[in-house]
């Protein structure tokens, strides 16, 4: 047999913290026996405590033996009138005794249904029930036996907001935040609890037959969806996650789509991202790269004499060496990271691209002897996105060591042009220049 509690301590350091004029109005609820003891468990005491005018009775909680208190008031002090009730009326001997069960009850009778959650109340007196109606204030029976609680108050202007006491999606959340403390929740004739916590669709990425990974998106494992917006899983329904990501009632699951090898750096930058803002993805692979490093995007130019001709392949890239490269809307691994992609920066680096060279990502431009020279000047003075550096620096040029004069032909056909010397890395790729563009290019005071 457990000792009894001594009110006293507790009384004396709550009157310590309330402010007099709550002190009294506390001291009138539990004159008035406004207390109703809802409990005890693990050294907390619950109650109720009914006031006059106010259709809410607030809950109240009592740690005796720590000195402590809890309500649900809005009150703006350490210690409320409806704590001070509580005390003076556990002290006095004026509050009813604990109870497993209050003598009237509230019992909410869901059923699920394709256009919401349909909510019935009802008044339990034993194996008596009455209809709640669509307020509080419309019951009969033993409503004056019972007291809503706020949440039970928060549930009913749901309903009130809702066509015939049938919550949609939009409202679905609210009203099972509302429900989370009820004692007696019914779905479809049988009792459940009811959670806060969202459910979210699970994701998993696996290996497939080929080279390639399949991306599943399904509702959690034995998750039931009873109306829009709500789950039942383990005995307990619950609010969806993801908001209407995937449907109103996860109309749109499952999800199943395959990425090829060549896709892979599409998932793990842009498709896998996107998706765990939302829900968590378990990733049962080993072929996905791995996402990191702090590569920045930048323009590399692939260049190419062809005689006298140049060839001039723009490309945006991660890194340097290149560890990716951008294709279109894609991203190509080049290795085995993907760095993650800064979709402002390449748009910037293309538009720039477009607007200082008139050349295009992926295409390749030729350029003619007249122009070769020009462009490679253009070359050096644009930025290619790499911190501190230019695009094409003087050094990276194809440079040629000597341009040696050649006569061709004889009489008036005679023709000179400069063909690259036997010296340097260039010696013997056979390129030629008129005389004309050698001396254009020299006006213009390119090398």
């Amino acid at each position: 047999m457990s000792a009894p509690v001594d009110w006293q301590p507790i009384l004396r350091t709550a009157r310590a913290e309330c402010p007099v004029g709550l002190w009294a109005k506390g001291l009138e609820l539990a004159e008035a026996g406004a207390v109703a003891a809802a409990g005890n468990a693990r050294g907390a005491w619950s109650f109720r405590v009914r006031v006059p005018r106010t259709s809410v009775a607030p809950s109240v909680e009592l740690y005796p033996e720590d000195e402590e208190w809890e309500c649900d008031c809005d009150a703006r002090f350490a210690a409320c009138e409806h704590v001070a009730a509580c005390v003076v009326a556990m002290a006095g001997g004026k509050a009813t005794a604990p109870t497993s069960s209050p003598s009237v009850s509230l019992r909410y009778v869901l059923r699920g249904g394709r256009e919401g959650l349909s909510v019935e109340r009802l008044l339990v007196r034993g194996d008596e029930t009455a209809a709640v109606g669509r307020s509080f204030a419309d019951a009969t029976g033993d409503a004056d036996a019972f007291t809503p609680t706020r949440d039970d108050i928060a549930a009913e202007r749901i309903l009130a907001a809702s066509n015939d006491d049938t919550v949609g999606f939009a409202h679905a959340a609210k009203l099972l935040a509302a429900l989370v403390a009820a004692d007696d929740v019914r779905l479809d004739g049988r009792a459940v609890a009811v959670s806060s916590e969202p459910l979210f669709p699970h994701a998993r990425v696996v290996d497939d037959d080929s080279d390639g990974v399949r991306l599943t998106v399904d509702k959690a494992p034995g998750a039931e969806v009873v109306a829009p917006g709500v789950a039942l899983a383990d005995g307990r329904l619950h609010p969806f996650g993801a908001g209407d990501r995937f449907g109103n009632a996860w109309e749109k699951l499952p999800v199943r789509r395959r990425f090829a090898r060549r896709e892979l750096a599409d998932l793990v930058t842009t498709v896998l991202p996107e998706l765990e803002r939302h829900i968590a993805v378990d990733v049962r692979s080993e072929r996905l790269p791995r996402r990191g490093g702090d590569a920045r995007p930048w323009v590399r130019f692939d260049t190419e004499l062809n005689g006298s001709e140049l060839d001039v392949l723009p490309l945006v890239v991660y890194g340097d060496p290149p560890v990716a490269r951008v294709d279109g809307e894609r991203l190509v691994v080049l290795g085995d990271t993907v760095p993650e992609r800064d979709v402002a920066a390449e748009r910037t680096l293309v538009r720039r691209l477009r607007d200082e060279l008139n050349l295009v990502p992926g295409r390749r431009a030729r350029f003619d002897e007249a122009d070769t020279a020009r462009f490679f000047a253009g070359m050096e003075r644009f930025d290619d996105g790499r911190t501190g550096e230019r695009a094409f620096s003087v050094r990276e040029r194809p440079r040629f060591d000597e341009l040696v004069p050649r006569l061709i032909g004889t009489g008036a056909d005679a023709t000179v042009v400069f063909e690259i010397g036997d010296s340097g890395e260039q010696a013997g790729r056979g390129g030629a220049a008129t005389a004309a563009s050698v001396v254009a290019a020299w006006r213009d005071g390119l090398e």
